[in-house]
This record gives C-alpha cells, sequence and structure tokens, in this order.
C-alpha cells in the first residue's frame, strides 16, 4: 500500500506533528511528519499525499482508536500502526502483523526481474524500533470464517473496549 495516502487520509485523527518514521542500519532516521494535513518524510512533502477537498475535522479531539491487526497487516499498514503507537488512547486487537514494518526499496534487475530489499525499519514517535510482528495489545483468534460479520470476535472485542471509553459513553 501507499503509506504517504494513508497517513492523508488518517491525518485528522493522527493530528499535527511528528508520526514516526524510518531508521537505517547507521543508526539515521527520516521521521514522518504531517502539518496543515500534509505529509512529510524527512522534511520532504510527499505529493501521494495530497487529499481533494476539505480535511475532515474530528468532533472531538483525540478519540479513542481500535487497530484491527493480523496476518494479513503487512508493509505499510504496520507502518500505520508504528504511528499510532505513543498516540492518545489506542489499542490494538487481533493477531500478530506480519513483521515488515520496514522501508521496502525496489531496483530492476537486467532480466526484467525486481529484487526488493528492506532499507529501514519503523521507529514510533517515542524512538522504539519495530523489526518483526507488532503484537496486538488485546489478542483475539481471528476467525476467517466470521471474518467481518457481525459476530467476529475480533470487532466484538475492539466495540467492546470502544464502549467503555469515556468519549464513546453516552
Amino acid at each position: 500500500g501507499n503509506l504517504w495516502t494513508y497517513f492523508a487520509t488518517l491525518s485528522p485523527i493522527l493530528g499535527e506533528g511528528e508520526l514516526g518514521g524510518f531508521v537505517y542500519a547507521d543508526g539515521s532516521q527520516e521521521m514522518w511528519t504531517l502539518r496543515d494535513g500534509t505529509v512529510y518524510w524527512a522534511d520532504e512533502e510527499r505529493e501521494e499525499s495530497y487529499v481533494r477537498g476539505r480535511r475532515y475535522e474530528l468532533k472531538r479531539p483525540l478519540p479513542p482508536v481500535a487497530l484491527l491487526i493480523g496476518p494479513l497487516t503487512e508493509a505499510a499498514g504496520e507502518l500505520i500502526v508504528v504511528a499510532f503507537q505513543g498516540w492518545g488512547n489506542v489499542r490494538t486487537f487481533g493477531e500478530p502483523t506480519l513483521g515488515v514494518p520496514h522501508l521496502v526499496l525496489h531496483t530492476s534487475l537486467s532480466d526484467g526481474a525486481l529484487l526488493f530489499v528492506s532499507g529501514a525499519r519503523g521507529v514510533d514517535r517515542n524512538g522504539k524500533v519495530y523489526d518483526g510482528s507488532i503484537t496486538p495489545d488485546k489478542p483475539v483468534k481471528i476467525d476467517w470464517q466470521r471474518l467481518g460479520n457481525a459476530d467476529d470476535p475480533v470487532i466484538a472485542a475492539a466495540l467492546d473496549w470502544l464502549a467503555a471509553q469515556p468519549p464513546c459513553t453516552p
């Protein structure tokens, strides 16, 4: 997926400022930042983050956020989970992610094949580096037969938690 588009879409929830970034093998870091709804990587604007129309404004700032994760949450999806770490009232539900919260670089080889390599690891806004699967705060076994249905156990766990959060109670 396209990390920058995800950030732009989630910008009303993520808010302004530093979201996290990439840390390279030499220890150097390039951070992701949101400023006025625009996404920057190492202070370079990401054109892919352009969203048409007016940006959504939350009715209540810093809402509780339940992230549903599992083995199909990979790469850019995992980096979104990284961006939410250390942010307000967030909780993850489900199973561990695939385990590639990295910057993926690719190059074309002479025979037309593509070579993909990990160029950097994800780092959250508090400096924690992610180099493998992200374990959910609330482990819940995914029932693939009930995925997305009213009786989905992961959705049920997330809804139960959300219902107990002060901003979500009547």
